[in-house]
């Protein structure tokens, strides 16, 4: 099951929506991929997302991520989306596990 939030981009003046979904794959070696054309910025996103859970205090657990950014047509610039992927880690680890928590609200 995929946890999917909503959040926008800017293309030169113009604006559109990306959704960004996450689904985790059981694995027996811990990694991350983000794909939909993300540049480097939005790459090396999942190290600092990792760094700041290992920061945390919290374990990461030993599951294959794939943060999804649609639409897959395009490019999608600098660390604005750094938060939500953040937020939807542990979201979607819970969601996986029939945890009782259900949503979290984001505000900036």
């Amino acid at each position: 099951m995929a946890t999917v939030v909503k959040s926008m981009a800017t293309s030169g003046v113009d604006g559109f929506m990306v959704e960004i979904e996450a689904s985790t794959i059981r694995g027996q070696q811990q990694s991350m991929s983000i794909i939909g054309l993300p540049d480097q910025a939005v790459k090396e996103a999942g190290e600092r997302i990792q760094a700041a859970i290992e920061a945390c205090g919290y374990d990461i657990p030993k599951d294959i991520t794939i943060l999804s950014l649609a639409p897959g047509d395009k490019r999608k610039r600098g660390s604005q989306f750094d938060l939500l992927l953040r937020c939807l880690s542990p979201l979607n680890f819970y969601k996986q596990n029939n945890s009782p928590l259900q949503s979290i609200v984001v505000s900036v």
